[in-house]
């Protein structure tokens, strides 16, 4: 189910590669229920994290710098590395609930 839903974000150069695969492999391990609540909060954190990034670089100069980089050099978000600091904080509240999710 994720790697349907996101694999044409990766089409339009919106997400990297990786990124789907780990979406999928999420959809796999946690089910659609987990899923979306893994997404929503780290796409939240990762939208905070590129907020806090302009503000510590300033927002002038990071304009001027995303303009003036070639695409292959602009860097992005780690949106993989929210996703997986999510999921795990996803299965520690699920495990310490009680609820066998698996």
């Amino acid at each position: 189910m994720g790697l349907l839903v996101f694999f044409p974000f990766w089409g339009l150069k919106l997400l990297g590669a990786g990124d789907v695969k780990l979406i999928a492999t999420l959809g796999f391990l946690l089910g659609f229920a987990g899923l979306w609540q893994v997404v929503l909060v780290a796409t939240v954190l990762t939208g905070l994290h590129a907020v806090l990034t302009v503000l510590a670089q300033g927002w002038l100069s990071a304009r001027a710098s995303w303009w003036n980089e070639s695409k292959e050099k602009r860097r992005g978000v780690p949106y993989g590395a929210w996703l997986a600091v999510t999921a795990l904080a996803w299965v520690g509240t699920v495990y310490w609930s009680g609820y066998a999710w698996f």
